[in-house]
């Protein structure tokens, strides 16, 4: 029995959020949430969209700030998971309206290639921490993202499979696939000249979404949260890379620790980060420790190393994985010159320095910039020139304590009148 698996991940363009910041496709959804909700007259609602990620949060601002139980103990952990589901089922039909289309408002929840899975039920307390007065659901995205393809050239290769499974074998080319939103992956099985194939399909985690419907004991949604993003379907399928244990740290573990956990994961960036695409991560924990790997050929991630030398401040951002051939713009600010924190202004910064290096017989690109006393706020994009994708990394920068200044130093040059909002760099043609 001669059995050859191959292994493809997806990589997921995101779309453009500008239409979800649009007033009037704001105030439409704040309108429909107040519907879903039920909310009743005299309530007052909220509705807001963060500038950078378009993370949703709707409230019913009255029934979210009172934890006083005013009515008997009505709703139970389970009847609070059914309406919230419920709730999240009414968000997925009514986005598949013919009407909601034809405004071509943006998509909310994920559709195509995603599902939304549960995780938990948590009960809120009241204010006297004795009796619940709100229950809170956390949902999580998960993306078709792993693609195993098994090929035997021995037909008999299959009787070790489940009777089940061999009971799905046909002669008709392709089957069709049906889909369990039970199971982590789906089977397709189709007959070759030499034999089989089978593709298993699987879902990967999103680490970062997170999608929260909060009830009170009535029943009533009072609160909605989105850390998501508009998406478009797959943009690339690449060859899974093979998992390398990351090296030993210098922090010293319990011998009885247990073994890290490795997980393949798709990664979300936070809040104030840019992004255009998500893409595959080998996720490394041990014990309080984690780290991320590139999973495929274009996924990579930024790493910034700073070294104090006399009177200046280095810092090297370099990337694991990718092409090689990157773009980096850096962005940023003395927290010790601030006036207000109303006003913070990443502003670019010029006088960066980038270097071609060679490693392991690949090219890459690094980048390089200085500055003198004080502590920076740095927000560095970096743009894979092949592939498209752009990732974003924030890092506080404290500065040298050497005062001896010569003068020759390259330090960053903030531009004359900064913009207000800098736009990162173009992401890929969709």
């Amino acid at each position: 029995m001669n059995n050859i698996t191959t292994s493809y991940v997806s990589h997921y363009l995101l779309e453009d959020p500008a239409p979800l910041h649009e007033e009037m496709n704001k105030d439409m959804l704040h309108k429909i949430f107040d519907a879903l909700a039920k909310k009743y007259p005299g309530q007052v609602s909220s509705f807001d969209i963060t500038a950078t990620s378009s993370w949703i949060i709707y409230n019913i601002d009255s029934e979210l700030t009172s934890k006083e139980i005013q009515v008997p103990y009505l709703l139970t952990e389970t009847m609070a998971r059914n309406k919230a589901k419920e709730f999240i089922d009414g968000i997925f039909r009514m986005q598949r309206m013919k009407w909601y289309l034809e405004k071509k408002l943006p998509q909310i929840l994920p559709g195509e290639d995603a599902r939304v899975d549960y995780l938990e039920t948590l009960a809120v307390p009241d204010d006297n921490n004795e009796s619940i007065a709100q229950w809170l659901c956390r949902y999580q995205v998960s993306l078709k993202g792993l693609k195993e393809i098994t090929k035997t050239n021995v037909i008999d290769a299959f009787q070790s499979l489940s009777n089940e499974e061999s009971d799905t074998l046909t002669d008709e080319e392709p089957t069709e696939t049906v889909v369990d939103e039970t199971s982590p992956h789906d089977d397709t099985f189709n007959k070759v000249a030499d034999g089989y194939t089978k593709t298993t399909t699987s879902y990967l985690s999103v680490l970062g979404s997170l999608i929260e419907v909060r009830l009170n004991m009535m029943g009533q949604i009072i609160a909605f949260s989105s850390r998501w993003r508009p998406m478009k379907s797959a943009f690339k399928k690449e060859v899974l890379n093979k998992y390398v244990a990351p090296p030993e740290d210098d922090h010293h573990h319990d011998e009885k620790e247990e073994e890290p956990v490795v997980a393949l994961v798709y990664q979300l960036d936070g809040e104030d980060s840019f992004h255009n695409t998500i893409n595959p991560y080998y996720m490394t924990i041990h014990g309080h420790h984690s780290s991320f790997q590139p999973a495929s050929g274009s996924s990579f991630s930024i790493n910034i190393t700073i070294d104090n030398i006399a009177a200046h401040t280095k810092l090297t951002a370099f990337c694991d994985g990718g092409s090689g051939n990157f773009s980096y713009s850096w962005y940023g600010f003395n927290m010790e010159e601030l006036d207000d924190l109303d006003t913070i202004v990443f502003s670019p910064l010029k006088n960066s320095v980038t270097i071609n290096n060679s490693s392991n017989n690949k090219d890459y690109i690094i980048s390089e910039i200085s500055f003198l006393s004080g502590t920076h706020q740095i927000r560095l994009y970096v743009r894979d020139n092949i592939s498209g994708i752009i990732r974003q990394k924030q890092y506080t920068a404290y500065g040298s304590l050497n005062t001896n200044v010569t003068g020759n130093e390259k330090i960053p040059v903030l531009e004359e009148e900064p913009p207000k909002d800098q736009p990162p760099p173009k992401p890929p043609n969709a």
